[in-house]
């Protein structure tokens, strides 16, 4: 749990562990599913959706997403992406109530080749 506001003039997100003028509670969980090399793979549950949240909470608790020059200070990607993925999406279908799961592959991408093959 953090408290996040989001900075419009810079387009980043606030973020810190105590409450703060105008911030918002911002709450996460993740579980580490794999560790190969440097890279985590992670699962990752809002319970809220706040601006840049994943972004700024990771990096903010050390665990900057690869390529993600905004929140980590690095070098950004070749393509300018982050290694950011919404693997599986799941959602109550707002008319008939059932639950909607969706699942995408990977991108082709070095960092997600090496989870891909485990």
């Amino acid at each position: 749990r953090s408290f996040i506001k989001k900075d419009t003039r810079r387009n980043r997100a606030i973020i810190s562990d105590k409450e703060f003028k105008f911030s918002k509670s911002a709450i996460l969980h993740f579980e580490v599913l794999q560790i190969i090399d440097q890279f985590s793979l992670l699962e990752i549950e809002l319970e809220t959706g706040r601006p840049h949240q994943i972004r700024a909470q990771l990096a903010h608790h050390k665990m900057p997403i690869h390529g993600d020059s905004k929140y980590s200070g690095k070098k950004p990607l070749k393509d300018k992406s982050i290694a950011l993925h919404a693997r599986k999406v799941e959602f109550e279908h707002p008319v008939s109530g059932e639950m909607i799961q969706v699942v995408a592959p990977y991108e082709k991408k070095p960092w997600w080749d090496k989870f891909e093959s485990n």
